[in-house]
């Protein structure tokens, strides 16, 4: 590849990326929640009764960021934490039925924003980016590395 052409999409990606990353967090800002506690909440819905160190090993983040979030969003009642039944010394965490709305209506309003920033955008030219995304999806897939 064109050294020139490789420069100028790792750049665009990086921008794209912080830009996307931005306009979450803008959006979050009408929920009150953090990025953080999204993507925990979003781990939890994924796998129920996950612990502690299951979240932690899962997103990377540091175990004692995870308990402090956890112990927040426990206090807000969207979360609750229950000792497993087969060792006490677990606490399993389970998304609250107030979560899982909240996560519904955040989607739901993700979704119509994506929806307005895509509206801009020609059909032709977005069955491109999907193309060139899906190929560049299946490449990460084979586990190519950086």
């Amino acid at each position: 590849m064109d050294q020139r052409l490789r420069l100028q999409l790792m750049d665009l990606f990086q921008v794209v990326h912080i830009r996307l990353m931005e306009h979450n967090k803008e959006m979050l800002k009408r929920y009150n929640l953090p990025f953080t506690h999204l993507f925990i909440l979003a781990q939890i819905e994924k796998e129920p009764g996950i612990t502690v160190s299951g979240l932690a090993r899962q997103s990377g983040l540091v175990k004692s960021y995870i308990s402090t979030t956890i112990e927040e969003l426990s206090l807000r009642g969207m979360v609750d934490k229950r000792p497993d039944k087969n060792d006490q010394r677990l606490t399993r965490i389970f998304l609250t039925d107030p979560a899982l709305d909240l996560l519904k209506d955040i989607r739901g309003y993700m979704e119509e924003q994506f929806t307005n920033l895509l509206d801009e955008i020609p059909d032709a030219q977005i069955e491109s980016m999907l193309a060139g995304l899906t190929v560049l999806h299946d490449v990460l897939k084979k586990g190519k590395s950086f």
